[in-house]
């Protein structure tokens, strides 16, 4: 019995040891936190960079931009914000006057008496072709300084106070890029109770009332919006021919492009001018220049018509060149394309022809078989 009883306490002391063993071990944890898997994009953006009408360059007429609730305040006392709409400002009989703008502010009703701040305004707008005169007209009101900007350059500034109720103009033809262009208003309360800023920018393309120049658009890259037409004539004559210079950009990852000439059969006229107009399309740097090589030429005539472009790198400009001719496309010894109308007959007069002109984008990666 006594051995019994003193095998029974070893054990127990050596269950005593074993369970207090269990807190020696060493050990380690790795982690590897927040394992992301994301699906890719492919966004489609278009270009509409240049065109020409027998020999007439697109242009821009005109560009009329003033201080409205769609311009956008940025910054507030110099730093940036997120953007907003900026707000109609409370003013006073006496000040000036700009027709068509009205007097804007980045808060509503006035500023308290002592509130110093300083907001910063932003449009911005797209301007293609020469300029005949850019007037920028602004005044500001209850403000002790200004600085403008297009550009990122600055046009105009006055840090000297003094400045409200006038009407200043500045003259800013030569800071005007061809594309997209952004103004700036910084403008500064002095502490008054009443701040604002009026402006109207006038840009003269001077054209003179030319049907095309007035009814063409060029545009940089973007999402395609109704009214976004590459041609719109309504007066073609046997003989008549024009250049497009059209881009697209696949942004992300690399991509199948397709372009997609589609005439719209119920609006086509009887006999339809599609069978009177012929095209030649190349592939593009960018200058419209036709390289000798094309994709295609020939007429739409009731055709769907598709131009496949594989495996376009991703976030790179791409072109296409594009002339037509209202008869039959010649190619001199240099290289030069013509327009011979003479083989164009009268049964066309009067006609047209409606098409849509598509472009479709789908990831390349996966998708050699893939056809337009």
């Amino acid at each position: 019995m006594k051995k019994t009883i003193i095998s029974l306490a070893i054990i127990g002391m050596v269950s005593a040891v074993v369970i207090g063993g269990t807190t020696a071990f060493f050990s380690n944890t790795e982690t590897s936190a927040g394992n992301i898997l994301t699906a890719g994009s492919i966004d489609l953006k278009i270009d509409h960079t240049a065109q020409a009408y027998n020999g007439v360059d697109c242009m821009t007429c005109e560009v009329n931009i003033v201080s409205d609730t769609n311009n956008m305040v940025i910054q507030k006392n110099g730093d940036d914000i997120t953007p907003y709409n900026a707000k109609l400002a409370t003013k006073a009989s006496d000040w000036a006057e700009l027709p068509g703008a009205e007097w804007i502010w980045g808060e509503e009703d006035r500023p308290d008496p002592g509130d110093r701040t300083e907001y910063t305004f932003k449009n911005t707008f797209t301007w293609y072709g020469p300029i005949e005169k850019a007037n920028l007209e602004f005044s500001i009101s209850g403000d002790d300084n200004y600085v403008v900007y297009l550009n990122g350059t600055e046009v105009a500034e006055n840090f000297d106070g003094g400045v409200w109720k006038d009407i200043h103009t500045e003259d800013i033809s030569d800071e005007i890029k061809q594309g997209v262009n952004e103004i700036t208003f910084k403008v500064k309360n002095s502490g008054g109770w009443y701040a604002g800023l009026i402006y109207k920018l006038i840009i003269d393309g001077d054209c003179e009332d030319d049907y095309f120049k007035s009814n063409c658009r060029l545009w940089g890259f973007k999402d395609l919006e109704e009214g976004d037409k590459f041609f719109d004539f309504n007066d073609i004559k046997p003989g008549d021919w024009g250049t497009n210079v059209i881009s697209y950009h696949v942004f992300d990852n690399d991509a199948h492009v397709c372009i997609i000439i589609d005439e719209d059969e119920e609006e086509a006229t009887d006999p339809s001018l599609s069978e009177a107009i012929e095209f030649l399309v190349w592939e593009d740097d960018g200058y419209g220049v036709y390289p000798g090589n094309y994709l295609w030429q020939g007429k739409v005539n009731g055709g769907d018509l598709r131009f496949q472009f594989n495996d376009v790198i991703g976030s790179t400009d791409n072109y296409v060149g594009l002339f037509w001719c209202a008869g039959e496309i010649v190619e001199g010894e240099n290289g030069d394309l013509s327009c011979n109308g003479a083989v164009m007959g009268n049964e066309y007069q009067a006609k047209s022809m409606t098409a849509d002109l598509i472009f479709y984008a789908i990831q390349s990666r996966h998708n050699d078989e893939f056809s337009c």
